[in-house]
């Protein structure tokens, strides 16, 4: 099955008929912005090639105002806010990341056991927290991606703890099944 691809005119429509109470005008700036993102990104390569192919498109869009939908107030909406988190942390590189934060997380009532090996709160984590906790909050997949050793199960384990979730960790290798498994993350 062949679709053309969506126009300008189709996003702005359906994304205005889904979210009506973000004002059009913001609609088409954040249709603009995502557009401009994706030619510089997709067809010029101007940057953003570590990591990709990317895609940037309607469902970006979508995820964008249900996350100002969910942070801010009716007649207020600023799509700045989560700009960074639809679009910059996809990127791999710092300078990527440069071309492109406000997350909150309730606490449960649930006291997780001391680790056995202590977790830091670092002052460099809060840039990497900030937008998996959003992602846990929209129920959205994290994927954290980096070497091995740079902290990426510390970060969940520390995140778990300040918000007092039982974290369950499985240990996965390449005899896995993991299409599975990611398809079932969002079910």
């Amino acid at each position: 099955v062949f679709v053309d691809p969506l126009t300008v005119v189709d996003m702005e429509f359906i994304a205005s008929a889904l979210f009506p109470a973000i004002d059009k005008n913001i609609v088409k700036k954040m249709v603009a912005f995502n557009n401009h993102i994706d030619h510089e990104v997709t067809v010029e390569k101007k940057w953003g090639q570590k990591g990709g192919p990317w895609e940037f498109n309607l469902r970006d869009l979508f995820r964008w105002c249900q996350l100002m939908l969910v942070d801010q107030s009716p007649g207020y909406y600023d799509p700045s806010q989560h700009v960074f988190l639809v679009y910059g942390e996809r990127m791999r590189t710092r300078e990527d990341k440069e071309k492109i934060g406000y997350s909150v997380l309730s606490r449960s009532s649930y006291v997780p056991h001391p680790s056995r090996r202590p977790l830091s709160l670092l002052h460099q984590s809060f840039q990497y927290l900030e937008p998996i906790m959003k992602c846990v909050q929209m129920s959205w997949m994290v994927i954290l991606v980096g070497p091995a050793s740079v902290g990426k199960t510390s970060l969940v384990q520390l995140l778990a703890h300040l918000t007092g979730h039982n974290l369950k960790i499985m240990a996965m290798n390449s005899a896995m099944d993991t299409t599975e498994l990611l398809g079932g993350f969002e079910q």
